[in-house]
């Protein structure tokens, strides 16, 4: 692991989430995985960093980190339990006078209070559609091909639309 990783998920942790006990055995990696920049694996308390960010600003890390710790003391995807924590991590970066940081984090929030809520009758005929075109499909891939698309990870996509294997079992059958 980075040094730097490690310096930087220790002083985000003290700083953001000064509860939070580094002795609870979360540990901080950096990943060649290319579906996402930042993982929580509340599994296995690994959260995963993709190398590629570690070319970029320092800001660019701990923001990866302060929405992926916040995933670790929510346990809740992009919801507002998630948006209401780092909306706290806001009031922190003010008392520091970490204004560049501020924004950044607001813009995080804002994208994932504001996206374009789907309806799930709209999921499902979307996986009526796909399968229309690619019946072959594999229901992974379906679903990974959909949670790419909407900027989640399948998790959180099964998570919310429960009846995704289901619907595909359902329409696959026909084709």
């Amino acid at each position: 692991m980075s040094k730097n990783l490690l310096e930087v998920y220790k002083y985000v942790c003290k700083t953001f989430f000064p509860r939070f006990d580094l002795k609870k055995g979360w540990t901080v990696k950096y990943s060649t995985d290319k579906r996402y920049l930042g993982y929580c694996d509340r599994d296995n308390k690994i959260i995963s960093v993709n190398k590629s960010i570690s070319g970029k600003d320092k800001n660019a890390l701990e923001l990866l980190l302060i929405h992926e710790m916040c995933h670790v003391v929510t346990k809740n995807y992009h919801g507002k339990e998630w948006q209401k924590r780092m909306s706290a991590t806001i009031k922190v970066a003010e008392s520091i006078d970490r204004f560049d940081l501020i924004e950044k984090i607001r813009a995080e929030i804002k994208f994932y209070a504001g996206g374009v809520v789907y309806r799930a009758k709209d999921i499902y005929n979307m996986i009526e559609d796909i399968l229309i075109d690619s019946p072959d499909i594999t229901f992974n891939n379906l679903i990974n091909y959909i949670s790419k698309n909407f900027g989640m990870q399948p998790e959180e996509f099964l998570h919310r639309y429960k009846r995704s294997e289901i619907i595909f079992k359902k329409y696959h059958s026909k084709f």
